[in-house]
């Protein structure tokens, strides 16, 4: 049992870091245990970018995004799926969810996501999901997530050698990409830890309990 399900208010777990440091398949794998519904930030920027993409809006005129992206309301739902419970983003009763990967909709996405114009659209649609669900947030590369008092923040990193041979040629470049970590955020090097550890050590701050009894030598 998560130790902030005690109190009245939705769980909310927030990690961050750098790429190649385990914050995806940690977050993935510490929802999947605690029954939360697992949310990339990432997502909810490509589906405003979607409806952007969908309506033939010009990025170049922000008047006409901030119009579009001020008038679409996103509905969020959460299913079960294999052993993880997903977010479903739909505009109206459409799942969009399974579209937002089509180039037009990164190549818009990665203009809304660095524009301090939208970030308020976002940080609303991010505040509505944590509202309704028990959730744990993987902080994406087009976006931050911006809960307000999150139950628990952890800052997932690394030493660049490991994390250079963990990820693939395709995304080196992002290596050196510069990320603030939060000050209160709990921090948690992977770089002498396997994966199963790394989640194990989570696991142990969130509960006091590990499923690795030579995980608390790590700690």
């Amino acid at each position: 049992m998560i130790l902030c399900k005690k109190q009245k208010k939705h769980t909310s777990i927030v990690f961050d870091g750098p790429i190649g440091a385990g914050k995806t398949t940690i977050s993935r794998e510490i929802a999947k245990r605690h029954d939360c519904t697992y949310l990339n930030t990432d997502n909810i920027v490509k589906a405003y970018a979607y409806v952007c993409v969908q309506n033939n809006v010009e990025y170049n005129i922000p008047e006409m995004v901030r119009a579009i992206l001020s008038t679409i309301h996103l509905n969020f739902e959460t299913i079960q799926c294999a052993n993880n419970k997903e977010l479903v983003i739909k505009v109206g009763e459409r799942n969009i969810t399974h579209q937002l990967d089509d180039y037009f909709v990164l190549d818009m996405a990665q203009k809304l996501g660095s524009n301090a114009l939208f970030s308020e659209i976002f940080r609303n649609a991010q505040k509505e999901i944590a509202e309704k669900f028990d959730v744990v947030v993987d902080c994406g590369e087009l976006s931050n997530a911006v809960l307000p008092n999150p139950g628990f923040k952890f800052y997932i990193t690394a030493e660049p050698e490991v994390r250079r041979k963990r990820i693939p040629s395709t995304k080196q470049q992002f290596l050196n990409y510069k990320l603030e970590k939060s000050a209160d955020a709990l921090v948690i090097n992977t770089s002498s830890l396997n994966i199963k550890e790394s989640i194990d050590k989570v696991d142990y701050l969130l509960t006091g309990k590990s499923q690795n009894n030579q995980i608390q030598q790590k700690i």
